[in-house]
């Protein structure tokens, strides 16, 4: 992968749009990166304020409250959708153009490597067989591309869910409608769990445990 990013040829329109971000193909490809990390770090924080809001609806729908629930539907659900329908549409977008950007420069780079020094004619002249190496070449670009792409993009998006669900639930006792010692009648959910990290044998153990009214 670095060597495409640290490529200081000049970018061409025909290697796919967005040539414009960048004055070089290594430049582009680093800023189309980082458009990629931003948005899955905003979808993760999309996908939080999805689960609140399903607390919030559903506790609009124990407490029958009607007002609450068209207003939980209409003025939070529907932008929220729209939000994570447009970034999804944008975030297939870049995935794309970075995909064709980087499988064209490497697919050059491969074919030439291949036919230097009239590699295809030696080869010929000394009888060895090759079969469709053109279509070899670029099979094994659009592998190495996809698994590098999925391994790391998607490897950080689910690291970053993960972090932040836990931050979530580690400092449930702060970020709880009401305190995590008393119950509330109008929540549909249970008493917040109030989080430990330490049992009383003094073993890291991350639980939840709530106290007896």
């Amino acid at each position: 992968a670095d060597p495409f990013f640290e490529s200081k040829e000049e970018p061409k329109t025909t290697s796919g749009p967005l040539s414009w971000i960048g004055r070089t193909e290594g430049q582009i490809g680093l800023r189309l990166l980082a458009f990629m990390i931003l948005i899955n770090m905003l979808q993760v924080v999309m996908q939080i304020r999805l689960n609140m809001w399903y607390g919030d609806l559903f506790n609009a729908l124990q407490q029958y409250n009607a007002a609450a629930f068209w207003w939980q539907v209409f003025a939070v659900f529907v932008p929220l959708a729209t939000i994570w329908i447009s970034v999804a549409i944008y975030e297939v977008f870049i995935d794309a153009t970075l995909d064709v950007r980087w499988r064209t420069w490497l697919t050059q780079k491969m074919y030439s490597r291949w036919l230097a020094e009239g590699t295809q004619y030696r080869m010929q002249t000394l009888g060895l067989a090759t079969d469709n190496p053109d279509q070899r070449i670029a099979a094994d670009v659009r592998a190495v591309i996809r698994q590098t792409m999925s391994l790391s993009i998607r490897t950080l998006a689910q690291l970053a869910t993960l972090a932040l669900f836990a931050l979530m639930v580690i400092f449930a006792e702060f970020i709880s409608p009401y305190p995590p010692f008393e119950r509330n009648p109008s929540y549909l959910a249970g008493a917040p769990q109030f989080p430990t990290v330490i049992d009383e044998n003094g073993q890291l153990k991350i639980t939840g445990r709530v106290k007896e009214l």
